[in-house]
């Protein structure tokens, strides 16, 4: 992608504003999508239906794992500060070796999970079309202010590291230098992956009961997942407020 994209003032004044807006615009545009395109079996099939459905979880758990192991190995801050891109340090450890945005790549994975298991092709385009776009806004204006903020130090970072698609020479060295952090993992990761969780079981119940194929087999298994996976996330956030889950120092 031409480098003029990420520092096009409307690009990055786009960008600024998906930012401050992210986390009720990107529910409400899935939504939006699902009911804008009706469910349909790809190619007519529920064998293809249902083995889209598994390409989806397995990207999403793949889209997962990246964002655990960016996590785990070293944390940004990447919710800002009072809704704006905000950074204190320039992280370049972990797997910020490798990539200057393994959380966002990890977020469009999941997005195209989630789009996948709409279950029809214009939503998948569309929707990946408008994921891509948006998350090159944001890059773009967090690259203005990060090049802002720490000058030569972020233009030699960006020398030597792909913005996206993750470099894997040297990431055995990186996996043995760094120490992974469950704790932070836990704390500022587990609530991403049961947004992600809830999303994909309401997509699938939603589906099944338009389809008119929604069983009480089904309505029980997902529902007994989506309980689990809220007590983990309850549980987590108990231990937080207790003190007994702590985030280690910067």
């Amino acid at each position: 992608m031409p480098l003029a994209i990420y520092r096009s003032p409307p690009i990055v004044a786009y960008g600024n504003f998906i930012f401050r807006h992210r986390d009720k615009l990107f529910p409400v545009a899935l939504a939006a999508l699902f009911f804008a395109f009706p469910t349909r079996l790809f190619l007519g099939e529920d064998r293809v239906d249902l083995w889209g459905d598994i390409a989806a979880i397995l990207l999403g758990l793949a889209g997962e794992a990246l964002r655990v192991a960016t996590v785990g190995l070293d944390y940004i801050k990447r919710g800002g500060l009072n809704k704006q891109v905000y950074a204190s340090r320039l992280v370049t450890g972990g797997i910020f070796a490798h990539s200057r945005n393994p959380l966002y790549v990890g977020n469009i994975i999941l997005a195209l999970a989630l789009l996948l298991m709409l279950d029809n092709v214009a939503a998948f385009l569309v929707g990946a079309a408008v994921v891509i776009a948006t998350y090159v806004a944001i890059v773009a204006a967090e690259e203005r202010y990060l090049r802002a903020q720490f000058g030569a130090d972020y233009d030699a970072y960006c020398g030597r590291v792909n913005r996206w698609i993750p470099d894997l020479r040297g990431l055995r060295a990186t996996l043995r230098d760094s120490r992974f952090n469950w704790q932070r993992v836990l704390l500022k990761e587990f609530s991403s992956f049961y947004g992600w969780v809830s999303a994909a079981f309401a997509i699938e119940l939603t589906s099944s009961w338009l389809a008119g194929d929604l069983g009480e087999l089904d309505v029980v298994v997902y529902a007994a997942l989506f309980v689990v996976a809220t007590l983990c996330f309850l549980a987590i956030r108990s231990a937080k407020a207790a003190g007994w889950l702590r985030l280690p120092p910067a």
